[in-house]
């Protein structure tokens, strides 16, 4: 199994109703991934925001990736939020 990590926070100019929308899709579509196991999202007391994401192996995370239904959300980010990581 890989856990992937990615961490992002909002920024203080940055569209949130815009942010949630996408965050909200993202999570619909990588439920649906072949390989996907599981997702924990959590809040910082100071605002970051923190997703574990659980896939089957390294080929999964990779299409994942890969995958063009995410590109267009995460373009949305550089409205809404600074950049995050990922890191497996």
């Amino acid at each position: 199994m890989i856990l992937v990590v990615f961490r992002s926070r909002n920024r203080p100019d940055g569209d949130l109703e815009e942010y949630s929308r996408r965050s909200k899709r993202l999570h619909e579509l990588v439920q649906q991934h072949p390989g996907f196991i599981s997702i924990e999202s959590f809040e910082t007391p100071d605002g970051e925001e923190v997703s574990l994401e659980l896939f089957e192996n390294e080929e999964s995370v990779k299409a994942w990736r890969d995958n063009p239904s995410t590109a267009t959300p995460n373009a949305g980010r550089a409205n809404t939020s600074t950049p995050g990581t990922r890191r497996r």
